[in-house]
C-alpha cells in the first residue's frame, strides 16, 4: 500500500506485522464508504494491500463479504497474513490468505478468480502509469458484470482548480520518481472505457482525497 508519507515501520510490532501510519489514519473514514457501496455478500479483491492494516480492519467489519488481500512483495504478504491472524482472534471472519499478485506480471493473474468488487487505496500516484493501466485491465478480467472498482486517493481534474497541498505533494512525488504523480480523472476515465468500465460516482474524502467508483459493464 502506498501512503502520502510513504512510510511504514518494521519496529511497530514484535511479529511479522508492519505498520503504515497513513493506513491507520484513513481506515476509519474509508470503512463507511465501503459499507455504503459494496455488496453485503460476495467478495472483494484488494489490490496493493501493503502492510495489511486495511485488510485486517475491513475484513471483519464487512463480513460476510469476503475480503481478498493481495500484494507483490513477500514481506508484505507475510505482514498482511499476520495482521489478519490477529484480527481473527478478536472478531472471527472468513480467513483468506493474501494473494501474490503483480499487476505488471500477467502470469500472476492466473487463478485470481472473479469478484463482486475490487478496491485499491493510494496506489495510482506512486506507481508507473502502466501499473494503473493494468489495474483496469485486471478489473475487466476479474470483475463480475455489474461489479465495482473503487479507487481511493488524491486525484486531479482538468476542469477544477487543485488544492495547494495536492500540488505540492504531486511535485514531491515527481522529484522522487519521474514516473510517479497524482493522476488525472480524465486519463483514468480513458482507461476505464478501454476496459469495459463505466464511471459512476465520486466521493469526497478528508485530506483532499476521493473515492472513484467504476462499474463493470454487463
Amino acid at each position: 500500500m502506498v501512503t502520502k508519507d510513504n512510510t511504514y515501520s518494521e519496529e511497530a510490532f514484535e511479529d511479522l506485522r508492519l505498520s503504515a501510519p497513513a493506513a491507520v489514519r484513513n481506515r476509519d473514514v474509508i470503512l463507511p464508504v465501503l459499507r455504503d457501496l459494496l455488496p453485503k455478500e460476495g467478495s472483494c479483491l484488494e489490490i496493493a494491500s501493503g502492510t495489511g492494516e486495511h485488510a485486517a480492519h475491513f475484513a471483519p467489519a464487512l463480513a460476510p463479504l469476503g475480503w481478498q488481500a493481495s500484494e507483490r512483495e513477500g514481506r508484505l504478504l507475510q505482514s498482511i497474513d499476520a495482521h489478519l491472524a490477529v484480527a481473527r482472534e478478536q472478531s472471527p471472519f472468513e480467513h483468506r490468505r493474501a494473494l501474490l499478485l503483480d499487476l505488471l506480471a500477467e502470469e500472476s493473474w492466473d487463478g485470481v478468480g472473479c469478484y463482486d468488487a475490487i478496491f485499491s487505496a493510494n496506489m495510482t500516484h506512486i506507481a508507473h502509469w502502466d501499473v494503473t493501466r493494468q489495474l483496469f485491465r485486471l478489473s475487466e478480467q476479474c470483475l463480475k458484470p455489474g461489479g465495482l472498482l473503487l479507487l481511493y486517493g488524491p486525484f486531479f481534474w482538468k476542469g477544477r482548480e487543485a488544492v495547494e497541498s495536492n500540488l505540492n505533494f504531486d511535485l514531491s512525488l515527481r522529484q522522487r520518481n519521474e514516473d510517479w504523480g497524482i493522476r488525472y480523472f480524465e486519463d483514468l476515465n480513458d482507461l476505464a472505457r478501454e476496459s469495459s468500465l463505466t464511471f459512476r460516482q465520486e466521493r469526497a474524502m478528508p485530506a483532499n482525497n476521493f473515492v472513484l467508483v467504476y462499474e463493470r459493464q454487463a
